[in-house]
């Protein structure tokens, strides 16, 4: 009996007792640097630095010293990173120096990539936020675990009202970068990609929120299989309600911003339009030829008069672009690539009545990338 208590005690020591020390992580420093590691060849901190990274954090973390301290240098470590304790997300952040960490920028936003060190050690981006971070970081929650949106794995509130958001890392970088880099898509990856941007886009609609600022630096890409690609939808700093973005300028610029009141413009619609600028460039490698004629100045400095000049200027290299193209949206004998090529032209019509619905969009890609998804619809 006493020998049985003692192998529990035994057991006790050998395994609980790590746990009430506070150990962040179950794995060995090795392999977890060397999960780590594998997710981004890129990283310029040595296998040998990352395990001695962990090694320290193991070492601080529970004890008395680390307590009501949250950084820790490189001159503190020793080492070619800077540590700093996340509560937030229970684990600790290792950044790189001395190498180019920053995956992205905006106008209120700075994008940089770090490694996680907690129950689950992974590669994450933290978006330094110094503008309508609350806001960002309210609708990440309404959408957490959403499919098509870039995972939340929590935020940090800084001084003067400066957020940290932490996400998931998508190495493969976003569709614009894949673009600039001439990647060539194969027509189902185009297909799939317009499927899922519109399925995040309904996912948003459906919970009364308008996107607003839908380009390809804000559609992350990862390879699902070797045959097959995912995009999901990142940065939601212009993410508003219905109401409130009625009174909000549109970034992706649809045509009638021209001659219609913005409180009367259907901001559905505009995430329609946004997706067909995406898609178009996607398919054709450019831009719209009209793209250069709507641009915020157009609002400030032309009349009414000047701006329906632009409408009906827009309107020509439209029908132009599309007539050589798609041909006539007339002809019923396309192929299902060219139907793709229709739907686009549909989005990106100067007419937004003509323009399909968000749920529509979600039916046609459905209906062209698997042809039995039709059948099943038509028969129910």
């Amino acid at each position: 009996m006493n020998n049985r208590l003692f192998g529990w005690f035994y057991v006790y020591l050998l395994f609980l007792m790590p746990l009430c020390c506070g150990t962040v992580c179950t794995e060995s420093a090795p392999s977890v640097a060397d999960t780590i590691l594998s997710q981004d060849l890129s990283l310029t901190l040595s296998r040998k630095d990352l395990i001695k990274a962990i090694n320290f954090i193991e070492k601080i973390h529970g004890s008395k010293k680390e307590k009501g301290r949250w950084r820790y240098s490189e001159k503190k470590t020793k080492l070619p990173c800077v540590i700093e304790k996340c509560s937030a997300m229970k684990g600790y952040l290792i950044r790189e120096l001395h190498q180019k960490d920053t995956v992205g920028s905006g106008w209120a936003k700075v994008v940089r990539r770090a490694i996680f060190y907690g129950r689950d050690p992974k590669i994450v981006v933290d978006c330094d936020s110094h503008h309508a971070g609350e806001r960002e970081i309210s609708v990440l929650r309404q959408l957490k675990g959403c499919p098509g949106i870039v995972p939340f794995l929590g935020s940090v509130k800084r001084k003067k009202k400066k957020h940290s958001i932490y996400l998931e890392y998508f190495p493969k970088g976003s569709l614009c970068d894949q673009l600039k880099q001439k990647a060539k898509f194969s027509k189902e990856e185009m297909i799939k990609v317009a499927l899922d941007i519109s399925s995040a886009v309904q996912m948003l609609h459906s919970k009364n929120l308008i996107y607003g600022d839908c380009h390809p630096g804000n559609i992350l890409l990862r390879s699902q299989t070797e045959t097959s690609i995912e995009a999901v939808l990142t940065d939601f700093g212009d993410t508003r309600d219905v109401e409130s973005a009625k009174s909000a300028f549109p970034h992706r610029k649809p045509p009638e911003v021209l001659v219609q009141p913005l409180k009367e413009i259907d901001r559905h619609l505009t995430d329609v339009y946004a997706i067909g600028l995406v898609l178009y460039c996607v398919v054709w490698g450019k831009n719209t030829p009209w793209s250069e004629l709507i641009c915020r100045k157009t609002f400030k400095i032309l009349s009414q008069q000047e701006k329906k000049a632009c409408l009906s200027k827009i309107v020509s290299l439209y029908e132009e672009d599309k007539e050589q193209k798609i041909g006539s949206l007339e002809n019923l004998a396309h192929s299902c690539f060219e139907q793709f090529q229709t739907t686009i032209f549909q989005m990106i019509h100067y007419d937004p009545k003509e323009r399909p619905s968000v749920d529509e969009l979600v039916g046609q890609f459905k209906s062209i990338l698997n042809p039995e998804y039709a059948t099943v619809t038509q028969e129910n």
